[in-house]
């Protein structure tokens, strides 16, 4: 999941995976919050994972990100 979840996620804002690592923050992208929201429709789409608001409490960095998608996939 992890490798699908970074090309995913650097497509979606059209950046390469390279570019990004675990420990970047999201708020450091330059992704307002209507770019957001589209963002997590559109990766929840392409992984097929379906995530909720309460799981983006603490989500702070790609990697946090990840650790999200990566648990719903798991089915937790």
């Amino acid at each position: 999941m992890a490798a699908d979840f970074m090309t995913h996620f650097a497509a979606a804002i059209k950046r390469t995976p390279e570019s990004l690592d675990r420990n970047t923050a999201i708020a450091d992208l330059d992704v307002d919050s209507f770019d957001l929201v589209d963002l997590l429709v559109r990766l929840q789409e392409e992984l097929g994972v379906r995530i909720f608001q309460e799981d983006l409490a603490d989500v702070r960095t790609v990697g946090d990100l990840e650790a999200v998608f990566a648990r719903r996939a798991a089915g937790k």
